[in-house]
């Protein structure tokens, strides 16, 4: 079983900037940090160093992790730099730090940096109350706004989440990352339109946005309108060739226009990429143990990646496991794929899936295996619910 991969937003927004010029990593007493350590930064400016310049600031409330340290100095390469640690507050205990200041002296400031450490614990509900606090306290920035409408999405409150994301673009209509977050919103509530709105939105802002047009190819793809999603997939991986969900996106669409030999490159190069990844070892092992054209089914390989991604989420995936059971049905192995495809079916909890899977085992108790069948369905419609409200600007 493969699924497209939406655009993924960080939980936690800052604007950080972007550096062009790489770390010093060559200084005397640079010892890694591993695991990474988080931190959240609650300076309202903190410097990031290269060496003895100053190359950029970071936000307060950005979390990062850390992975090298140089006494007390933290390096991270989602900034490009390096922080210190006067200016940082390790994530472990941040609930109990920004407590006490509470505790202290409630203040805007303290609730949403609390809020940002629950938001990184998807502490979600808890998340909600202290970012609203902080906006009865007066703070009403963008990121209160759009981290207020991360949280609410986990708490499954997608309509308001669009409510905060659409209040953030009325004041600021070209803020990209506001954009990002709404288009993301709106492909999960299948207003599709609406979602390519925000999208292009992003790329006129930004022509080289990467994750912009993938999220266009992932609504185009949601509409089987196949062939443009190539392009606008083409596009996000033209501006980050290292953009794994957008090149195996690009290899779902590929193979579900039956151009199986070029969706096969891309599998392979998403492996390329990260050999490691379990979402490219898992849709690449589908395709090889269920393509429609038999010179493409490799049953043997199919068994070694799924079992690959099935030890690294320590068979928790139930459509991983599916995989798993459809690759040793590929290869005559049925009691297997019947014992394997059970698995999947005490584990899947969406109903439309596990219908398939039934069906998939019947298949495999006939000693059946699965072959995928690629014709189209028609297009679904495209939900215009809570639009009159929160349409794009």
């Amino acid at each position: 079983m493969i699924v497209l991969i939406k655009l993924i937003l960080p939980a936690i927004l800052a604007s950080t900037g972007f550096l062009t010029s790489m770390p010093i990593l060559a200084d005397d007493g640079v010892v890694a940090v591993d695991p990474p350590e988080p931190f959240i930064v609650h300076a309202e400016s903190a410097a990031v160093m290269h060496g003895s310049e100053r190359v950029n600031t970071v936000a307060l409330g950005t979390l990062f992790d850390a992975t090298l340290q140089r006494g007390p100095w933290r390096y991270s390469k989602a900034i490009n730099g390096w922080v210190h640690t006067r200016d940082l507050v390790p994530l472990e205990g941040a609930v109990a730090e920004f407590t006490s200041r509470i505790e202290e002296k409630p203040t805007a400031e303290s609730y949403h940096l609390r809020g940002i450490a629950y938001m990184a614990g998807e502490d979600w509900g808890r998340a909600v109350n202290d970012l609203e606090e902080a906006y009865d306290l007066g703070e009403s920035s963008a990121s209160l706004h759009l981290n207020l409408g991360h949280s609410l999405i986990g708490l499954g409150l997608q309509e308001k989440a669009l409510a905060e994301f659409s209040s953030v673009l009325k004041s600021y209509p070209d803020e990209v990352v506001a954009l990002l977050a709404r288009g993301n919103l709106f492909l999960d509530l299948e207003n599709f339109s609406a979602a390519i709105r925000d999208f292009e939105k992003v790329i006129s802002l930004q022509e080289n946005n990467a994750e912009a047009y993938n999220g266009k190819g992932v609504a185009l793809s949601l509409q089987n309108q196949y062939d443009e999603a190539v392009t606008a997939f083409n596009g996000a991986i033209t501006a980050d060739p290292h953009f794994l969900e957008a090149i195996l996106n690009r290899a779902y669409a590929l193979k579900s226009v039956q151009q199986f030999d070029l969706a096969q490159k891309d599998y392979e190069l998403a492996l390329t990429v990260d050999q490691e990844s379990p979402a490219a070892q898992n849709d690449f092992a589908w395709m090889l143990a269920t393509c429609p054209d038999s010179e493409f089914r490799k049953p043997k390989r199919a068994i070694e990646l799924a079992l690959s991604a099935n030890r690294s989420t320590e068979y928790r995936d139930p459509g991983f496991i599916d995989t798993l059971a459809a690759a040793y049905a590929a290869d005559g192995q049925f009691e297997k794929a019947i014992q394997t495809c059970q698995t999947a079916i005490e584990l899947m909890e969406d109903e439309e899936e596990l219908e398939e899977l039934k069906t998939r085992i019947q298949s495999y108790r006939e000693s059946q295996p699965y072959i995928e069948s690629l014709e189209e369905p028609a297009p679904p419609e495209d939900s215009e619910e809570a639009v009159d409200s929160s349409s794009p600007e």
